[in-house]
């Protein structure tokens, strides 16, 4: 290593140079002399060059002498100033120059080149340790290359992966050790009960053979000869000419079957009556209209209608989910409300709404912990899941994943049936599904109403479901049937055999061709004409269902003389004609006072709902749940904790992905800033000779480092933003409203998943950190770097989650989460506009301050900038706080701005959750 300690050079490391271009500038008039001088007679340009590594140092050197470790800028040696930390100046110097690049200088007279294993970047006054990242840094070095970084990230991933093979291997042997557990126990399956299903001697009076099931079962729901509920023999129809498919219940060519007895879950059994359902809008649009009728427990009732008839209105509106304005629900003959029996109710959904990541054991694993009563032992739990399983045919595929468009998974029937087994797991009294037939072909459809069919009969269930064209084959199967019109209202109610005859009994007739189905929703909808009503229009089947409902005689004689026809339309010819063809059209400004009004009804109902809820929940807070004690607050976190992790740990390929990431944005911002640095003031005695054009930048330091701070908060706001968004937006979102509605409380959830991100965030946050030293020469500690980063990936991941749960449109979270990143980085990041001037008194920022103190960028900003430059030893650095206090920034700051950005993520998952609580409160009933 060469060094200098600023004498005379005597050999050839020190020639002097004297460029065209300053021998050409003019100094001005010498009192002292007399004469104009050139640059040249005063000044002239040296060359420092170290013989081992060839590296040059140029210094300005005075033609006077001057002392060494001081600087001339006058060319006498009466006027020299001591050289500044982290400049050089040699014997002769005129004006200081920093230490150069691949050098440093451990006093001003001094200078050395950088050793191996270290760095020096301009005005180093000590080299720096490559530090543990392999890099290459050859004496002389001035930005490392940290190579390093990415094979620690190759070597993690490959550990990762290996990880992953090992748990998979361990998930293989478990799944076969289960299948042969459930061979081994085949045969003595717990089975308490057998009834056979034996063919009735005595045909029906529609032609269709009669099953009847034994006594025991029938004792054994709770029915009773005198109750409405359900006759002394529960009856149902053969399911379907052709065969049935086994779908996993214990069944002797179709002739036997299980009935699992529930001992430690007491059987509760409804008889829903409903009478005058009716829903009218804030708009004054009626969606139901006296919706009267009953669903039996052991029966399954069928609801056809066709579009805008309001089929899935009412049943959630049945089910409690949306309030009604009309009518009245009893329970066992009870005035009472369905919703106060939420967790006995299973409601399911017309799509698959479930985690298509997860397999179905998992899924019905989650939902039977979290909704079976928490005095059950796990054992006993997973029991019933594995009985389930088999009940519906899925035992095959319980370690397969749902998949989606883009990951295979099981076939439509089968997540059709998974989506059934969530709410059968939880051994519901009413089973009610909206449209479980959509999309399914017709042997798949056929196979799932055969399914419910049994579900209804061997549990004695309540089960209703929403069908929009069943075959006929499927609708045979169905007991009861309700046929509503457009508008809400009833065409019939009632035995689904009676009604083919009801409607042949008004003149209705049906092609041979057709099937029931069919030519039902052909005559609710208005077409099939009345032969002996010329003027028939479809609303009029609601008035004629009324006056049947009244005690009006209809009969199948429809002659033009007959009496019973006569009396019939002497019956409903005022209502009949009460409903006019075209309304009147309303004014433009009453459309408008409308429109208005019903924006205050909403937010009036809105504002009554959450009051309601609020107050219940303060009322019943540690109150145990008289329906069914299912797990607590830190019952339900462990739960969903084991799901979220379950999510996010199942794939390697998907970890990588995401950890690939954060990895490239840390190296693109490296890249973008290998050349942001903090150089020092130059001393006044050097400004003061300087032409005043130039002195404003003479006196004020190159300082890039707040550049750097606004680049790294862009690209973890960018990275984390984006990721965080996933934890509660998309297909999860809509899981959390399923739930939520099944009983879950949202707190539990919700810190849950939080928890669950934190090991995502500080494995974002190292890898960010270790991809943005590739080139970034920075001399901080890299672990109090890695901490902003980490907090700041902290406060991105919430903002992810609010912008998750405050914008509805998937396709938006990109675009406002690109937004997200812009504002709080760019604009209230504390560069442009400067801190300073936003907190000055008078100006215009002044009053919007609260926001830049609100910004985790901009604390992420200062505690970078107070870390890097507290590795120099410029004076204005060392020697007091004026280059903080033009910042805005505390000298003394770095933990406080750290903890801001932990209090400002904290704030931001605050408010996600109260929104993810608050919008879209009708999908979480």
């Amino acid at each position: 290593m060469a060094s200098s300690n600023g004498t005379r050079p005597a050999g050839s490391n020190a020639t002097t140079t004297v460029p065209s271009t300053i021998a050409d500038v003019i100094l001005g008039g010498d009192n002292n002399r007399g004469t104009n001088l050139t640059l040249a007679d005063l000044l002239e340009i040296r060359n420092y060059t170290d013989r081992a590594t060839g590296l040059n140092c140029s210094w300005i050197a005075s033609r006077h002498v001057c002392p060494e470790g001081r600087f001339c800028p006058t060319g006498s040696a009466d006027a020299s100033y001591p050289c500044p930390t982290g400049f050089w100046c040699p014997y002769d110097t005129a004006h200081p120059v920093y230490c150069c690049p691949g050098f440093y200088c451990a006093s001003p007279n001094r200078i050395a080149v950088c050793p191996e294993g270290s760095y020096c970047p301009r005005g180093s006054n000590r080299p720096f340790p490559c530090h543990f990242f392999l890099a290459q840094c050859k004496p002389g070095t001035a930005v490392p290359t940290r190579v390093g970084v990415f094979v620690v990230f190759g070597a993690f991933a490959v550990v990762a992966l290996l990880a992953f093979i090992l748990r998979a291997k361990r998930q293989k042997r478990a799944r076969l050790q289960r299948a042969l557990q459930l061979d081994l126990t085949a045969a003595p399956t717990p089975v308490l009960n057998f009834f056979p299903l034996s063919t009735s001697s005595d045909a029906a009076e529609d032609g269709s053979e009669r099953v009847s099931a034994a006594p025991n079962l029938r004792q054994r729901a709770g029915f009773s000869d005198e109750s409405t509920s359900a006759s002394t023999a529960i009856e149902l129809d053969t399911l379907g000419a052709g065969p049935r498919k086994n779908t996993g219940l214990l069944d002797t060519g179709g002739q036997v079957i299980a009935d699992v007895t529930r001992a430690e879950v007491p059987a509760v059994h409804f008889h829903v009556r409903f009478e005058g359902i009716t829903k009218t809008l804030n708009n004054g649009a009626t969606i139901l209209r006296d919706v009267s009728g009953e669903l039996r427990p052991g029966k399954l009732a069928g609801i056809l209608g066709g579009s805008g008839s309001g089929k899935s209105s009412f049943l959630n509106t049945l089910a409690g989910k949306t309030r009604r304005t009309g009518g009245t629900v009893y329970l066992n003959d009870v005035e009472d409300e369905m919703a106060r029996y939420a967790k006995l109710i299973g409601f399911v959904p017309q799509e698959d709404i479930m985690l298509r990541d997860l397999t179905v054991r998992d899924i019905l694993r989650h939902s039977a912990h979290m909704r079976l009563p928490a005095a059950l032992p796990t054992p006993e739990k997973d029991r019933r899941v594995k009985e389930l399983m088999a009940y519906l045919g899925l035992l095959g595929v319980a370690d397969s994943i749902i998949g989606d468009e883009r990951v295979r998974g099981i076939s439509g029937g089968q997540r059709k049936r998974v989506n059934i087994g969530m709410e059968l797991v939880a051994e519901p009294s009413i089973l009610l599904l909206d449209e479980p037939t959509s999309g399914l072909d017709s042997s798949t459809s056929l196979e799932l109403c055969s399914l419910l069919k049994r579900i209804a009969v061997e549990k004695g269930l309540v089960v209703a479901a929403v069908v929009h064209s069943p075959s006929q084959q499927c609708f045979e199967l169905f007991d009861d049937v309700t046929l509503l019109g457009t508008g809400g209202r009833v065409v019939y109610t009632g035995a689904r055999r009676y009604a083919l005859e009801y409607l042949r009994n008004l003149g209705f007739v049906k092609p041979a061709s057709q099937s029931e189905p069919e030519f039902f929703l052909d005559v609710v909808t208005g077409k099939v004409p009345l032969a002996w009503n010329p003027q028939f229009r479809a609303h009029d089947l609601f008035d004629y269902w009324d006056a049947f409902r009244r005690g009006a005689a209809i009969s199948d004689n429809h002659t033009p003389g007959n009496a019973s026809m006569r009396s019939v339309a002497a019956e409903i010819s005022t209502l009949a004609r009460s409903h006019p063809a075209n309304a009147k059209r309303r004014s433009l400004s009453n459309r408008l006072l409308d429109n208005v009004a019903d924006v205050f009804r909403d937010l009036a109902d809105y504002a009554r709902d959450v009051a309601d809820e609020t107050a219940h929940t303060l009322k019943t807070l540690g109150v145990p749940d008289p329906v069914r004690a299912t797990p607590g607050p830190a019952h339900t976190l462990l739960l969903c904790m084991r799901r979220a992790a379950v999510q996010i740990w199942r794939s390697w390929g998907s970890f990588m992905s995401e950890l690939g990431v954060h990895l490239a944005a840390g190296a693109f911002i490296s890249l973008a800033s290998q050349d942001n640095e903090y150089l020092g003031r130059y001393p006044d005695a050097l400004c003061d000779v300087t032409p005043f054009p130039m002195q404003p930048a003479c006196r004020t330091p190159l300082n890039l480092l707040p550049q750097t701070g606004v680049f790294v908060s862009l690209g973890v706001l960018f990275a984390g933003i984006s990721v965080g968004a996933s934890t509660f937006g998309g297909a999860e979102r809509v899981v959390y409203w399923r739930d939520v509605a099944a009983g879950m409380p949202t707190v539990p959830y919700f810190v849950a998943k939080a928890l669950v991100d934190v090991p995502r965030i500080v494995l974002a946050g190292v890898t960010f950190s270790l991809s943005l030293v590739f080139l970034w020469p920075y001399r901080g500690l890299w672990v109090s770097i890695c901490a902003v980063v980490v907090a700041l990936y902290f406060a991105a991941f919430s903002m992810g989650y609010f912008i998750s749960t405050a914008v509805h449109a998937p396709q938006a979270v990109g675009l406002v989460a690109t937004a997200f990143a812009l504002l709080w980085a760019l604009v209230l990041g504390g560069l442009v506009p400067p801190l300073g001037e936003v907190e000055r008194e008078g100006s215009g920022y002044y009053p919007f301050r609260f926001l830049w103190s609100l910004s985790a960028p901009r604390h992420a900003v200062e505690a970078l900038f107070i870390e890097e430059v507290g590795a120099r030893a410029w004076d204005e650095l060392t020697q007091g706080t004026a280059v903080y206090d033009a910042l805005g920034y505390r000298k003394d700051g770095y933990g406080a701005a750290v903890l801001n950005i932990v209090v400002i993520g904290l704030l931001w998952q605050t408010a996600a959750l109260v929104g993810l609580k608050l919008a879209n409160r009708e999908r979480q009933k």
